[in-house]
């Protein structure tokens, strides 16, 4: 008998990928609501900025997204990823007189899409020089938790429209597809 006939045959290898795709899927998921309970906490503790916050909690979306883009793609007509409407929100430097960017998140493939971090460039008169020299400013700034949140809110609906629920009555970790 060869060492190659005492390997173990998988008979199942749709099930096995399956079973794996489900348990990534599930990891990112459980990695994904931990961050965003942690950078919550560390905001509301002031230990972090909002942009750092934001920018970790759309760090972590965006793991899960890439996890999860193969069911989108090979699921349903496009709607959540392409047309969902997640929102518009004002990508503003906190600085008198600088202009914003009114900027519309549609579809959660937005989310991966979009700048990270997001730069709004203006020409600008710095006040710490005498007479006021006009030059080139910019500042970085990230969709916001709103944003975020509702793309979140999206996708797990979107994955239950897939059939890819937790049952939730027996209190267990299995997912189904």
């Amino acid at each position: 008998m060869s060492s190659e006939d005492e390997r173990p045959r998988i008979e199942d290898t749709e099930g096995l990928t399956q079973e794996t795709r489900t348990k990534q899927i599930l990891e990112q998921r459980t990695k994904l609501v931990d961050v965003r309970s942690q950078v919550k906490h560390e905001l509301h503790r002031d230990a972090i900025g909002r942009f750092e916050a934001e920018t970790l909690f759309r760090d972590s979306l965006e793991s899960y997204l890439l996890t999860i883009e193969p069911l989108f793609l090979n699921h349903g007509d496009g709607r959540f990823w392409h047309q969902a409407e997640l929102g518009r929100f004002e990508a503003a430097p906190d600085e008198p007189g600088a202009p914003s960017r009114t900027i519309e998140a549609t579809g959660l493939v937005s989310i991966l899409n979009l700048p990270n971090p997001i730069s709004v460039e203006w020409d600008g008169k710095r006040s710490d020089v005498l007479g006021g020299r006009t030059e080139r400013r910019s500042v970085d700034v990230q969709i916001p938790f709103d944003v975020l949140d509702t793309a979140l809110r999206k996708t797990n609906y979107a994955l239950s429209e897939f059939g890819f629920v937790l049952d939730v009555e027996d209190n267990s970790d299995e997912w189904e597809i």
